[in-house]
């Protein structure tokens, strides 16, 4: 949709008089030229509302460029950067299937928290096979920068033996609880 056509539906809509979350997403949110000028139109609309921006992080220059223009214009905007954490440096890169994703990721996130402390930050952790095993390292990593943490079980967990899919369940519940010691639940399950 162009702008105006977003501005068009909004407007006209009695459905979207009161949003509390309004979520920008794609593919790539940043790689959208005008995503200043929707964010902005989103941020004057619904002041209460909150903005919450998904982006994978790998382009740092973008994604600042445009967070710098979206604070600028709209500097009370209420508004969250999140993004996908699917393990520690190379468990990152393969599951994204980038190399260096993880270096851009924590360039970005790192920049954000410098430059816009007002910026909420998400991180989604999405347990599958190949990155279990780093939940507990990326709770840490995603809370050392003031993250948020989310988490979503794929559905390949249903693919998995029954001692690994075991395995995945108690670490989703110790980090829902968010043990106080997570090496303990390691020793519990291993």
């Amino acid at each position: 949709l162009t702008l105006s056509e977003i501005k068009s539906m909004v407007l006209g809509s009695k459905l979207l008089r009161e949003l509390e979350l309004i979520l920008f997403s794609g593919g790539e949110p940043f790689l959208r030229p005008d995503l200043v000028e929707i964010v902005t139109f989103f941020a004057e609309k619904y002041p209460d509302s909150q903005l919450l921006i998904l982006s994978n992080c790998f382009n740092r220059v973008s994604v600042i460029e445009k967070l710098k223009r979206i604070m600028d214009t709209a500097p009370h905007a209420n508004l969250m950067l999140g993004t996908s954490l699917d393990g520690i440096g190379e468990v990152h890169d393969r599951v994204r299937g980038v190399n260096g994703a993880f270096e851009g990721l924590c360039k970005t996130i790192s920049e954000v928290r410098e430059r816009f402390p007002r910026i909420r930050m998400e991180a989604n952790f999405t347990i599958i096979p190949e990155n279990y095993q780093q939940l507990f390292s990326a709770f840490s990593f995603a809370s050392r920068y003031g993250a948020v943490n989310q988490l979503a079980a794929a559905s390949t967990i249903e693919q998995t033996s029954p001692k690994t899919a075991a395995k995945m369940t108690v670490r989703i519940l110790s980090l829902i609880c968010v043990p106080p010691n997570p090496a303990s639940y390691y020793d519990f399950i291993d």
